[in-house]
């Protein structure tokens, strides 16, 4: 089966730097898709630096001074209330990347489901090729009319290709729309494959209607001439 392989430019460290200056620069919160939106790249491949600068940013933070006002006041209760500060920030950052990593989780799961069902599609598609091969020997009208439904099913294949390496990268979209493409792409699927089932079937049918007789029309030829040659040995 063919696999649908989008290519995309090498994003370097460089570029991924003055990204993060020109959003901050803009006083706009820098995130993974904004930068994959600013510079391209995949959700893998910019994830990790995006990581990276978030944990020198997080530790620049915890190693900034405590600021000269402060002192002043009373270097004892600024160091106080700049350490509760910090204590602070740390819990609020540890719940914002909690609840995006639940969000990473819960697209992870979903892809996974989609890929098992693309997997499974791909199955029937092989099963159906193999039928392809045997109708060959027996029906030629049949065989162009099922080619022909194959090629629609390698398109619809295709493009659920398409749409999974959408879901992997596009990690903003909503749960609830995703399964709603899903399901209705699933159901458009599954009619389609009843469809040809119950083609296949009537035509089987067909060709054992057509065997049986065969079959009772050589038994009555077979009687006739056992009948004649009774008769003539007589």
């Amino acid at each position: 089966m063919d696999n649908v392989k989008l290519r995309r430019p090498k994003i370097t460290q460089d570029a991924f730097d003055q990204c993060i200056k020109v959003l901050l620069d803009k006083n706009i919160e820098p995130t993974v898709t904004r930068i994959v939106k600013e510079i391209g790249g995949s959700f893998n491949t910019i994830s990790p630096m995006f990581e990276k600068w978030r944990t020198e940013k997080k530790q620049s933070l915890y190693d900034s001074a405590v600021p000269d006002f402060v002192q002043l006041a009373s270097e004892k209760m600024g160091k106080e209330w700049w350490t509760m500060v910090q204590h602070d920030v740390t819990d609020r950052i540890q719940r914002v990347e909690n609840d995006a990593q639940m969000r990473v989780n819960e697209l992870k799961k979903e892809c996974d489901e989609y890929l098992v069902s693309i997997v499974e599609f791909e199955e029937t598609l092989d099963l159906k090729i193999v039928e392809i091969e045997k109708l060959k020997q027996t029906h030629a009208h049949a065989i162009k009319l099922v080619h022909s439904q194959v090629e629609e099913y390698k398109e619809l294949h295709s493009e659920s290709q398409k749409r999974y390496q959408a879901l992997v990268e596009a990690s903003s979209i909503e749960r609830d729309t995703i399964k709603a493409e899903f399901n209705k792409e699933k159901e458009k699927i599954n009619a389609q494959f009843e469809k040809q089932t119950q083609y296949e079937k009537s035509m089987t049918e067909k060709m054992e209607k057509t065997l049986r007789d065969l079959i009772d029309e050589k038994e009555k030829t077979i009687q006739a001439l056992n009948t004649k040659l009774s008769k003539a040995s007589k």
